[in-house]
């Protein structure tokens, strides 16, 4: 973008932007040295650890950029591509665990994605891509009925 006085800049903040090419990275650092900080992109190192009564706590590494509202998804799947059933979500994104409780059968597949509110010159809100992870597959219920023959 041309901020006026002949001068370029390049503004990528507060986007879903990722990149994983150092590379790129680097190149990204010379347009807008703080663009990795200001991403709602999926939080990283994400762990459950089994709790009782068909109870999961997920915790994940919060991603660099909690401010400007928003907070953590959490959702359910029997498929780790989803269509994920929503549990909740965090109260902000500084949180970094989440009891998923009464864990529904099958779901065996826990994720959390970051949401950011629309704000300043970001008319949109952002959704991150799902974090997922698989779940012990024991909490999958399943029923067999007797067959009777007459």
């Amino acid at each position: 973008m041309n901020t006026g006085g002949g001068s370029n800049s390049t503004d990528i903040g507060f986007n879903k932007l990722t990149a994983s090419t150092p590379a790129v990275i680097a190149f990204l650092g010379t347009k807008d040295p703080d663009w990795a900080q200001t991403q709602t992109v999926a939080p990283g190192i994400l762990q459950a650890t089994p709790k009782p009564v068909n109870s999961v706590e997920l915790t994940w590494t919060p991603i660099p950029y909690a401010g400007d509202g928003g907070y953590y998804e959490i959702g359910g799947s029997t498929t780790p591509e989803g269509p994920y059933s929503i549990y909740g979500h965090t109260i902000n994104k500084s949180a970094s665990t989440y009891l998923v409780s009464d864990l529904r059968p099958c779901r065996t597949h826990l994720a959390v994605r970051a949401y950011t509110a629309a704000h300043g010159d970001q008319q949109n809100n952002l959704l991150s891509g799902w974090d997922v992870i698989m779940v012990d597959a024991d909490r999958c219920v399943k029923a067999y009925l007797p067959l009777v023959l007459r």
